[in-house]
This record gives structure tokens, C-alpha cells and sequence, in this order.
């Protein structure tokens, strides 16, 4: 389900979130290099409405993608996103069409709905870690 799979013990700021979580997605052709500011500068427009649930965003934009991918980020310290948010999973998505969106969006509404996954993936203290999550 995602192409790319992270962990780090914190982040500088949410921009930096953003950027570290859409930054695979960029390096590997999945986006162009408008991606990651046109998600920063949505969400300093509209604030925090990519939280999904308390402790996850999901920033994405259409803009610069080039194909479809998604990107996650685990963060053992929270960060906090506009609105005061604490986040600490960050799931960027490309998707070339609206279809491929929804599509992604329940791909993760089925993890974010399975409680124990979440839980473990929050205690997360590597990228093998979340792997196994993921892959269970």
C-alpha cells in the first residue's frame, strides 16, 4: 500500500513533516518539485484539515503529481500542525485522478479504523517496525 515507509524520533515543525514525508515521493519521480510547497501552502491557507483523526494528517496535493504513490512518516515526538494539532503519522498521497484519491482514502480509513494497528504503529521505533504493522 505505501511506497515509501518512515521513521524518525521528531521533526523540526510540521512544514518539515511535510516535507520529509513527501520527499521520497518527490526523489522517486512520483511528484515534481511543486508538490510539497503547494501541500504547505494549503495548509497555511486552510489550516488543519488534513487531520484525519487525532495524531494523523494526510497532506496532499494534485498539483506536480506525476503518478500515484503514498508516503508515510512516523514520529515518535508529536509535531504540531496549524490550529495546534499534534501530529505524529504523516501520510502524503499522490493521486493522479479523483478516483485514485478515494481509492487511497480507503486504503486508509481500513488501517486508521483497525484500533490495534494504529496503537502499535504509534509505539513504532523503526521503519521495520512499521513494516511489520503494515504488512500484518
Amino acid at each position: 500500500m505505501f511506497n515509501f515507509v518512515n521513521y524518525l524520533p521528531k521533526a523540526a515543525d510540521w512544514e518539515s513533516a511535510v516535507k520529509l514525508t513527501a520527499d521520497p515521493l518527490v526523489k522517486e519521480n512520483f511528484a515534481d518539485s511543486s508538490y510539497e510547497p503547494a501541500m504547505i501552502n494549503a495548509i497555511k491557507e486552510h489550516g488543519s484539515y488534513i487531520i484525519l483523526i487525532p495524531g494523523v494528517a494526510m497532506p496532499h496535493s494534485r498539483t506536480g503529481v506525476l503518478k500515484n504513490g503514498l508516503s508515510l512518516l512516523a514520529l515518535s515526538e508529536p509535531v504540531l500542525f496549524p490550529d495546534n494539532q499534534e501530529v505524529w503519522l504523516v501520510l502524503c498521497v499522490a493521486a493522479t485522478s479523483p478516483e485514485e484519491h478515494i481509492k487511497y482514502l480507503g486504503q486508509i480509513s481500513d488501517l486508521l479504523g483497525d484500533k490495534a494497528k494504529v496503537s502499535f504503529l504509534k509505539r513504532a521505533t523503526s521503519e521495520q517496525d512499521i513494516r511489520n504493522v503494515l504488512n500484518a
